[in-house]
């Protein structure tokens, strides 16, 4: 219908447990890392953009209307990873950054960027289909990042656009390149630095 929604958890009223209820979207934080990590493909990069209210509210739902294409109604937007970002820039803006994390979960609950909602009861793994499913504390909630969108992120959150675009590599590259696999290898001849990872990639730049 045209109406955006943020999603919030708040106390089942019959049954106990908890549930997910969509408002209409007034956090700005929301908005902004949107355009930061940019769905947007034709949005602008560059730090700082879209200030001023109106200009941010339009160019979120350009985004969202491109997502949208993609059938998928959820988004699990990393407002955390936007504010690090933009942090990160403001008081080390001459840092150089390594970060390392999954791009890939199985069993992730549906949506876009949706996490691993996972606990352990007597060694056997469990995984549920929804935030709100186990009860609070008691499990994991795994994020996956999508890397793409995080170098875009990073441009577009610093000041001056960076000199080299970030660098994003899987986990056995990063070791051929970094790594002394002789150490690593096992006496069978395979080696976990380069066959056990293949869901991770590494952020440089």
């Amino acid at each position: 219908d045209g109406v955006w929604e943020q999603t919030e958890v708040r106390e089942a009223t019959r049954g106990g447990g908890r549930r997910l209820c969509g408002v209409p979207l007034e956090d700005g934080l929301i908005m902004e890392a949107m355009l930061a990590f940019g769905i947007d493909a034709e949005g602008g990069g560059g730090g700082g953009g879209g200030s001023a209210e109106g200009g941010l509210l339009a160019g979120f739902r350009r985004a969202v209307d491109r997502v949208m294409q993609e059938d998928e109604r959820e988004f699990y937007v990393p407002t955390t990873a936007y504010r690090f970002l933009r942090r990160l820039h403001e008081v080390l803006p001459n840092h150089s950054l390594i970060l390392q994390d999954f791009d890939f979960l199985p069993d992730a609950v549906s949506g876009v960027g949706g996490p691993l909602v996972q606990d352990i009861v007597r060694g056997t793994e469990r995984n549920y289909s929804s935030i709100v499913d186990p009860p609070p504390g008691s499990s994991d909630i795994i994020f996956p990042t999508d890397f793409t969108r995080l170098a875009r992120a990073y441009t577009h959150t610093a000041a001056t656009p960076p000199a080299s675009p970030p660098r994003i590599v899987g986990a056995a590259d990063f070791a051929r390149q970094y790594a002394n696999l002789d150490d690593t290898r096992l006496q069978d001849g395979s080696n976990p630095m380069l066959e056990m990872f293949d869901n991770t990639k590494f952020f440089l730049t």
